[in-house]
């Protein structure tokens, strides 16, 4: 036992020693003779007396190479890790983010309630032989005089669909115009580049020289912009008319991310930025964002609006993805500049197609579009 017990204690001196020697010699590793040979013969170009150079020094150098590279590499998401830190630390890191969630509840459980006292449409309900039914909700929205005559228009357009189906008679040679006004329409509202600025707007107010409080503030003044021009919208969509304000919203839109490119090919930061994105906004709100909408409910003929506004929102969301995909590809190759003359052309084309080829639904039955569209 005693042997055993002296033999253990001999072991761990050893150990000790060991390793006070590898501390040590790491510690004269880059004091040695060689090493400093080699360096120096670095320095003055002498290659046959660098190979003095030991493995140790080499594999040092190399760690080091990585290192550096690594910090490097690290350096790049600074001011992300920055960002995530303060937003961590923050209020709205902490506590404003549940707000923001429990905030859209209340819009939401309104829309759930009154959604209950929307009456069916006198449409589908005479469509489906129940014009009885269709008359009363007629009659509450207008009297028993537009009632019969909306009844009677009804009945002259036609509301069953053809015996072919709905899907042949939309995709008829008779239906193609006007689909294919639907489709662009959709599709225009999406790419005019608006959208970009809300899924974006960190990036976008990053590279106008804002800070990352400002940021928030900055998405809070966007969100609010959109709400006041949508009821302007509500306002202005029956007095001015659906096509003005598609002519007024996409040369609008053109205008406005014409000085935005402008301003960031010259570097113009501060309170301008903001004006900008702000009316871009405005424009896109009281004019594409919702009379979009309007125009596809309105155009359609009465058999086929069902399986037409099904083609033209997926229309609309295949675009809304390709919009959101490539903006960070477009932002890196083009510049922020760039990308947003590009959306400026893109609204200078929509201004163009809807002054050639969108009609004004504004005080026409459908009856009278369908007659208008397919003649």
């Amino acid at each position: 036992k005693l042997k055993s017990h002296g033999k253990s204690r001999r072991e761990e001196w050893r150990s000790r020693y060991d390793n006070r020697t590898q501390n040590r010699r790491r510690k004269t590793d880059s004091r040695t003779p060689c090493a400093a040979a080699g360096k120096t013969a670095e320095k003055h170009g002498n290659m046959h007396e660098a190979k003095c150079i030991s493995e140790r020094d080499i594999v040092s150098r190399e760690k080091r190479e990585q290192y550096a590279k690594g910090e490097r590499n690290a350096g790049k998401g600074e001011f992300f890790d920055i960002f995530i830190l303060h937003m961590m630390a923050s209020w709205n890191g902490q506590t404003g983010w549940r707000w923001m969630f429990w905030a859209v509840c209340v819009p939401s459980g309104l829309f759930f309630l009154l959604a209950l006292f929307i009456p069916e449409s006198p449409r589908w309900l005479a469509g489906r032989g129940r014009r009885d039914e269709a008359g009363r909700v007629l009659t509450r929205i207008g009297g028993p005089a537009y009632a019969a005559a909306e009844l009677q228009n009804y009945q002259a357009a036609g509301s069953e669909p053809d015996e072919g189906g709905t899907l042949p008679l939309l995709f008829s040679r008779r239906m193609r115009r006007v689909l294919l006004v639907g489709i662009v329409i959709a599709m225009f509202q999406q790419w005019s580049g608006t959208n970009v600025i809300f899924n974006y707007a960190q990036e976008i107010f990053e590279a106008a020289g804002y800070g990352i409080s400002d940021v928030l503030m900055n998405i809070v003044v966007t969100g609010i912009a959109n709400l006041v021009f949508t009821f302007i919208a509500i306002y202005t969509v029956d007095r001015l008319g659906r096509k003005r304000l598609m002519l007024l919203g996409s040369i609008g839109l053109a205008g406005i991310y014409t000085l935005l490119g402008i301003s960031y090919f010259f570097e113009l930061t501060g309170f301008v930025m903001i004006v900008f994105v702000v009316l871009a906004i405005g424009f896109y709100a009281m004019s594409l964002g919702p009379v979009t909408w309007v125009l596809l409910a309105e155009i359609f003929p009465n058999r086929v609006r069902g399986a037409a506004m099904a083609v033209c929102t997926a229309a609309l969301w295949i675009a809304s993805f390709l919009l959101t995909y490539t903006f960070p590809f477009l932002n890196a190759g083009l510049g922020t500049g760039g990308t947003f003359l590009l959306y400026a052309f893109i609204c200078l084309s929509g201004f163009i197609f809807t002054l050639r080829r969108i009609p004004e639904t504004k005080g026409k039955s459908l009856e009278e579009l369908e007659n208008e569209l397919t003649r």
